[in-house]
């Protein structure tokens, strides 16, 4: 469900960017770097000379780039098969809740992701730079995770990838449950096949009180945590 690679050079990123361009597919900002950097108010090629600026110079100052990348790409598919859901309203709601789950996904690999500050000290990023990139109405997306972020502390640091790497597995049991979930708001159900293949089918009953998604259930458990 979740395919990986990594860019190793900025050439590689700006190649892949034009790509993307040449293609017509869009490109959504996502994450608080990206919000910091207001990549969303600007044109397409001015936000990805914005996005790839603060890379220049911490690659220069950086006294340790092991770990590091230009960027992390996920590549995002569904697990069942689209050539059963043709008609253009249904494709419209399952691509709907595919790209949300990805989403997800993304939000649970920027809370464990670390950025390496001055000396290659590890900290938990406070923003992380990504680009979703997709065509209208297409079902597999990619994900660029560029390879700084903001530390804590406000600072811009280079990403240590195999943090990310570290965090897939999770990030794809994350992507399946919260798919699961908004699937089953639609009256339909996925029948595992394979560890990455599935079925969809009609629930008989359709439930009537939504199932709580993950990001709600840890934002009970932080309260709870909180209370003692």
């Amino acid at each position: 469900m979740i395919g990986f690679s990594q860019l190793e050079d900025l050439a590689q990123l700006q190649s892949r960017f034009a790509e993307h361009a040449a293609a017509g597919r869009r490109v959504e900002w996502l994450g608080a770097g990206a919000q910091a950097l207001r990549l969303s108010e600007r044109a397409a090629d001015l936000a990805v000379r914005t996005a790839i600026a603060p890379a220049i110079e911490l690659q220069q100052r950086a006294t340790s780039t092991s770990g590091t990348v230009a960027a992390i790409s996920l590549i995002f598919s569904p697990p069942f098969d689209l050539a059963e859901h043709l008609d253009g309203k249904r494709r419209d709601n399952l691509r709907a809740a595919h790209v949300s789950a990805a989403r997800m996904a993304l939000q649970h690999i920027e809370e464990w992701s670390v950025v390496l500050v001055e000396h290659g000290e590890p900290t938990r990023p406070s923003g992380i730079v990504c680009a979703l990139c997709m065509a209208d109405r297409a079902f597999v997306l990619e994900m660029l995770i560029l390879g700084w972020a903001i530390a804590a502390d406000r600072r811009w640091g280079l990403l240590d990838g195999w943090s990310i790497v570290a965090q897939i597995g999770a990030a794809e049991s994350m992507y399946a449950s919260e798919l699961g979930r908004r699937l089953a708001a639609q009256a339909v159900r996925m029948v595992w096949l394979g560890p990455s293949t599935a079925r969809l089918k009609p629930l008989l009953w359709p439930e009537t009180e939504p199932r709580l998604s993950i990001e709600s259930m840890m934002q009970d458990l932080e309260l709870r945590r909180g209370a003692k």
